[in-house]
């Protein structure tokens, strides 16, 4: 059971995912944000929830930015002439 909620996020985080309470957070600067935006940093987010209750490695970063990259990428194919900000 994943929530994910917008707030306040500190260091211009844009996502960050709390092991501990299952919360995925999306930085309140983000709330009119195309739901194309979301869904990229939720794909990074939604990787480190796969990896479950592990420490932080390279190797975890490294999935979840190529997955964030292949929505971005799949995005810019579907919209070339789009600016997703």
């Amino acid at each position: 059971d994943i929530t994910i909620k917008f707030d306040h996020l500190f260091f211009d985080d844009v996502a960050q995912y709390d092991q501990n309470t299952g919360i995925i957070t999306i930085s309140d600067d983000y709330k009119n944000a195309p739901p194309e935006v979301i869904a990229a940093h939720l794909a990074h987010e939604g990787t480190h929830v796969s990896y479950g209750n592990t420490l932080y490695s390279f190797n975890e970063e490294l999935n979840c930015f190529t997955n964030e990259v292949k929505v971005w990428k799949e995005l810019k194919e579907q919209n070339p002439d789009t600016s997703f900000n």
